[in-house]
């Protein structure tokens, strides 16, 4: 009985892993196209392009960055505040305590 459970859960591992590899494969081929077709100079200027898009639409993972690296003292908290996008006095509301409110305030 166990035997059978897993075979189907080892199964389903290998299914899974072929999904990540064609998805993986399907996305490098898109960009590769992008670059190819002249829009994008590298991979790295498009990885460049992609992440700052990403933090456009999540602004909450914006403000998260900003927090984690000013928590690590990598930047300060001015710095923070322009990464964030946010006034200064304005981050510095965002505490450890508050970080369901950060992602609740922009849902």
């Amino acid at each position: 009985m166990w035997s059978k459970a897993l075979f189907y859960i080892l199964y389903g591992l290998n299914i899974l892993k072929m999904v990540i590899v064609m998805k993986t494969s399907i996305v490098e081929k898109q960009v590769d196209a992008l670059i190819k077709g002249g829009y994008y100079p590298n991979r790295a200027e498009f990885v460049e392009d992609a992440i700052r898009a990403f933090f456009e639409l999540r602004k909450e993972m914006k403000i998260a960055a900003a927090v984690e690296l000013y928590k690590k003292e990598e930047v300060s908290i001015s710095k923070a505040a322009e990464l964030a996008g946010l006034k200064k006095r304005d981050f510095y509301e965002f505490s450890e305590d508050d970080k369901k409110e950060l992602f609740s305030y922009f849902k």
